[in-house]
């Protein structure tokens, strides 16, 4: 029988997923529907999606991903309280925040400042969070320092999150003058017109008091 993509990624990648090291330094935080998959995985307060953790591994042409389970963590002699804890240590070292102007250009390739805020955060009203490499990086929501920095410097505590993709999240101020049925409905749209489903989160804006 042929093996499919993923598990000749994990074959070729063996030796790297039984080095505690490897794990540790390579594990994040991703973020997907709620689901029965047996994988290391708990609730985070957005309904209808769970986080989950994944080592990232680096392939010939591009980023592939392997989710983290009991089994693997008790051969590697890691805790779920350790790599839960190393995952969010990675994950900040690597969110970014933009608005949404510059995350396009960036993805067309177009040169941007490294700096988490190198930009007029009280003026640029949406922004698109994500990690360095745009993979997987919707989980960068739960970066509690870098939402709280940009809720000081916005001068407000109250935000409206769009899960755009299991790649980034759309964030903006509420400041009470967008219909949050309507933005709902945008975000459903979006999904079934722009996005393939394979990326797809919920159908649904959420509502993020810092």
């Amino acid at each position: 029988m042929m093996k499919n993509i993923f598990d000749v990624i994990i074959e070729e990648n063996k030796e790297n997923l039984s080095n505690k090291e490897f794990v540790l330094k390579h594990l994040y935080i991703g973020i997907q529907k709620e689901s029965k998959e047996e994988c290391i995985k708990r609730e985070f307060g957005f309904e209808g999606l769970e986080s989950y953790l994944y080592v990232r591994l680096d392939i010939n042409d591009g980023i592939a991903s392997a989710k983290l389970n009991k089994v693997m963590l008790e051969e590697l002699s890691i805790t779920e309280a350790e790599a839960w804890a190393q995952a969010k240590l990675n994950q900040h070292a690597e969110t970014t925040i933009q608005p949404i102007f510059t995350a396009i250009n960036q993805l067309l390739g177009n040169p941007c400042n490294d700096s988490l805020f190198d930009f007029e955060v009280e003026s640029a009203g949406l922004y698109v969070i994500s990690n360095k490499c745009m993979h997987l990086g919707a989980s960068a929501i739960l970066d509690d320092d870098v939402i709280s920095e940009v809720a000081r410097r916005c001068k407000t505590d109250k935000f409206i999150v769009c899960p755009s993709s299991k790649h980034e999240m759309l964030l903006f101020p509420d400041n009470g003058t967008m219909d949050f049925e309507e933005v709902c409905d945008l975000v459903k749209h979006i999904n079934n017109t722009e996005v393939d489903e394979k990326d797809r989160l919920t159908d649904r804006a959420y509502k993020l008091t810092v």
